[in-house]
C-alpha cells in the first residue's frame, strides 16, 4: 500500500504544471523550496492520474513520459525515451586562469567533473563563503586545495 491519495484533489493541486507536461517533448526542471514535497505531489496526481484515465487520459500517461527526480532544491521531470549523453570525465580536470568566483561556477557548469582545480583562485573570505554556499546546493563540496593553491570542487 502506498502513501498516495487516491482523491482527484491530487491532480488538481499541480493541474498546471500537468498541463505543461503533457503538451512537452523535453525536460523539466523546477527550483522549489520543497523540492520533496514537491516531486512526491507530482507522483501523486500521475498515480490518480491512472486510476482516473477516462477522465484524465492526457495526465495519466505522464508517469510513462517522465521521469520525476529530487536533489536538494530542485525537482527534475525527465522524457524517459530520451537517449541522454553525459560528458565522460576520467576524473580531476585542472581549470587554470580562472580566479573568480563567477569564473569557477561557470567553468563547473560547463565541465561538470566530479573533481575540479582552480590552482590560480584567490578568493576573498566572503567569496568563499558565497562559492562554499553555491557548491552546496550544487551537490559539490568546495575546498581551499593543498598548500594554498586555488580551490578544489569534488562531486559528493
Amino acid at each position: 500500500m502506498s502513501g498516495y491519495s487516491n482523491s482527484v484533489n491530487a491532480i488538481l493541486k499541480v493541474k498546471e504544471y500537468l498541463d505543461v507536461l503533457v503538451n512537452s517533448n523535453t525536460s523539466f526542471e523546477w527550483s522549489v523550496s520543497e523540492p520533496q514535497k514537491f516531486a512526491y505531489q507530482l507522483r501523486e496526481a500521475f498515480k490518480v492520474a491512472k486510476q482516473y484515465k477516462d477522465q484524465y487520459p492526457e495526465y495519466a500517461k505522464l508517469s510513462e513520459k517522465f521521469t520525476i527526480r529530487v536533489t536538494r532544491r530542485t525537482v527534475f521531470a525527465q522524457l524517459k525515451d530520451v537517449l541522454e549523453i553525459q560528458p565522460i570525465s576520467l576524473g580531476k580536470v585542472t581549470l587554470s586562469n580562472l580566479r573568480s568566483p563567477m569564473e569557477i561556477v561557470g567553468a563547473a557548469l560547463m565541465h561538470n567533473a566530479p573533481i575540479m582545480h582552480f590552482p590560480d583562485a584567490s578568493i576573498a573570505p566572503e567569496d568563499f563563503d558565497k562559492l562554499k554556499a553555491w557548491s552546496e546546493v550544487s551537490d559539490y563540496s568546495c575546498n581551499i586545495a593543498n598548500g594554498n593553491h586555488g580551490i578544489m570542487l569534488n562531486r559528493k
